[in-house]
């Protein structure tokens, strides 16, 4: 009855075990799937946006604060970026 009893825990263990693995893959999935899916699918506009929330939490992350307003370079480079993003979006069509 004990050996039983033992073998029953362990695969009730096994079994818990799978669904948790199960469950947090698909938890990470959820979680980067608009990083991993969207990329490149985007229109200009969207993937600037995209790209400028990136940078805006990769500053955060290394400086521990908000960054500041963007320059008039700064502009001007996001607007160039946005017309070779514009003009590659209409070159491949989509």
């Amino acid at each position: 009855m004990n050996n039983l009893l033992i073998s029953f825990y362990r695969w009730l263990g096994f079994i818990v075990l799978i669904v948790a693995i199960f469950l947090s893959t698909l938890l990470v999935f959820a979680y980067f799937h608009p990083a991993f899916a969207q990329y490149g699918q985007l229109s200009p506009e969207a993937q600037l946006a995209y790209d400028e929330e990136m940078a805006r939490i990769e500053w955060i992350s290394r400086k521990g604060d908000i960054p500041p307003p963007p320059t008039q370079a700064d502009v001007d480079y996001m607007q160039k970026y946005t017309e070779q993003l514009q003009a590659q979006y209409d070159k491949e069509g989509k």
